[in-house]
């Protein structure tokens, strides 16, 4: 008797996860994730078998699984019968990035959506490097009667810097939302929303160095010679500065304040934090280790 090989593969869809449970110590359930999975064809492959007088080969289905969605519903510890006050839900895109996230509440009929677009979705030319960063989040909600556009967040970049952090982040609202008519694009900048952009601008080691809103207002960093540690934060004016002094692979040992005073940080001899003072120099934590050769 011979045995031939299925004709369609699918050792590559085996052991998904499908859902986890928590429970409390009392028995329980708290907790429940479930986790969906498209299932689509990789690709034809040819398989060999034995016929006794040679070897013969057979076309294969050859299966993937893209993780397709996440959800998460949080209960009652003392009644498992009794969802929390929401859940939510995760879906992810063929890339394996999470296209929209789904919150919803048992104590209201709304129910609210952030849908994500990335730089390989809305860039033409898309460098590879960013190619996985958010370009656009539309936030909505749907109750009843439709889908209302709460708000929409532009995020945009300077693709011939190398820098992948955003050079303008442009978030667009109004005081009413707009009811979505079908097939309408959610990604859209709608008539009569106000716009709020805010820029970004980074120094050649891509260490952001100031941060500027509508009306003037601000965030200026500056940092050592070395672009590792920031030494001061200014927010609006020159007097309202943080200031920051560090111990190089440890973290910082003092930062102060605008108007309060500093704390302080000390570290052990290996470089771990050991002990943390207030604003007054009173100390407020002390941190102990143990290893197996101490």
């Amino acid at each position: 008797m011979l045995i031939l090989p299925s004709y369609a593969d699918y050792s590559m869809v085996r052991g998904k996860l499908i859902e986890k449970r928590t429970y409390a110590s009392s028995g329980h359930l708290v907790l429940r994730e479930g986790y969906g999975y498209d299932i689509s064809l990789g690709c034809m492959r040819k398989a060999y078998f034995n016929t006794l007088l040679d070897y013969t080969g057979m076309e294969r289905k050859w299966y993937i699984s893209r993780q397709s969605s996440h959800s998460i519903l949080r209960y009652d510890s003392t009644d498992s019968s009794s969802f929390l006050s929401n859940y939510s839900v995760y879906i992810y895109n063929d890339k394996g990035q999470i296209s929209a996230e789904y919150v919803a509440s048992d104590n209201s009929d709304m129910k609210f959506w952030s849908r994500y677009r990335y730089c390989h979705e809305t860039m033409p030319d898309c460098p590879q490097w960013l190619k996985s960063a958010v370009s656009d989040i539309a936030k909505t909600t749907d109750t009843g009667d439709g889908t209302y556009l709460l708000s929409l967040t532009q995020i945009r970049y300077d693709a011939a810097s190398g820098n992948p952090a955003p050079s303008t982040v442009t978030t667009c609202s109004s005081s009413s939302s707009e009811l979505l008519q079908d097939g309408a694009d959610i990604f859209a900048v709608h008539e009569g929303y106000s716009q709020r952009a805010d820029l970004f601008s980074y120094d050649d080691k891509y260490r952001l160095v100031m941060a500027e809103s509508p009306g003037g207002a601000y965030v200026r960093y500056y940092w050592d010679n070395a672009h590792r540690h920031i030494l001061k934060k200014e927010s609006n004016s020159p007097g309202n500065t943080w200031e920051y002094e560090w111990k190089d692979l440890s973290g910082p040992t003092k930062i102060t304040y605008p108007t309060t005073g500093f704390n302080m940080f000390g570290y052990d001899k290996n470089n771990r934090l050991s002990e943390q003072l207030d604003l007054n120099g009173n100390l407020m934590y002390r941190y102990l280790y143990h290893l197996e050769n101490e």
